[in-house]
């Protein structure tokens, strides 16, 4: 919808510990604004126009009775009326009290990040928290109860297979037709401190010396580049797949 977006954190942190995911290694500790900060900087944001909020925080999703206070201060000052809200999802959280609570604060549009549809190779990624049924039933649960469902996939991980990755193509089309409104690919990108790329300085493929411009989170403009891809893929086996 035609509008003005803006972009906010609520916290800092994350308490999974993604095999990927920079944000649960940059910062060690899960910490919040308090709810009072947070509805006053979306006053301000409603006050300069912003009609669209998005929520970067990993987890807004997640804390039920922080959801809560924030949701009735909203209501307090009329902020669900003024503007949409779009937020991060965790798909082996997310649950019909969660997504009350996000409606009543006109939250519109969910990311979860589904990474894989392989459930072997899902475990390595999300260590062990997420399946792809999960993925799939928060895929459901949040269509079903009218909200538009984004996502994202990763190809090109270390011991990732072509099969693996067909696995995820096969998901991929499977939320297309459940009614997910975008899915985004990305080739794996190793940041330091992460468990990926303690793999990739072992493969010899990323160092501390190298042209950080390298690492491109976009798969277009990096080539299709897979630092970390497995050895057994070559670069053309890769291109076709991804």
């Amino acid at each position: 919808a035609f509008g003005v977006e803006a972009q906010l954190m609520t916290s800092r942190g994350c308490p999974y510990k993604c095999y990927f995911c920079c944000g649960g290694h940059t910062w060690q500790t899960l910490r919040f604004f308090s709810e009072a900060w947070v509805v006053k900087q979306m006053k301000a944001f409603a006050n300069c126009g912003v009609t669209h909020l998005s929520i970067y925080d990993d987890v807004f999703a997640l804390n039920k009775s922080r959801l809560r206070r924030i949701g009735d201060m909203m209501r307090a000052e009329g902020l669900h009326e003024r503007m949409e809200l779009y937020c991060n999802g965790k798909a082996n959280a997310i649950d019909n009290e969660i997504l009350d609570l996000l409606e009543r604060m006109n939250v519109r549009r969910i990311f979860f990040g589904f990474e894989s549809g392989n459930d072997a190779h899902l475990a390595k990624l999300k260590v062990g928290k997420v399946t792809v049924e999960m993925n799939k039933r928060a895929i459901d649960l949040c269509v079903g109860r009218g909200f538009k469902v984004f996502g994202n996939v990763i190809f090109g991980s270390p011991g990732e297979t072509l099969s693996q990755m067909e696995d995820t193509i096969s998901f991929i089309k499977w939320a297309k037709a459940h009614g997910v409104s975008r899915m985004l690919m990305s080739v794996m990108t190793p940041y330091p401190g992460t468990p990926v790329w303690l793999d990739g300085v072992k493969m010899g493929r990323v160092s501390e010396t190298m042209n950080w411009d390298e690492l491109m989170i976009n798969a277009e403009q990096s080539g299709f580049r897979g630092f970390v891809v497995d050895p057994s893929i070559n670069e053309e086996q890769f291109a076709a797949m991804v």
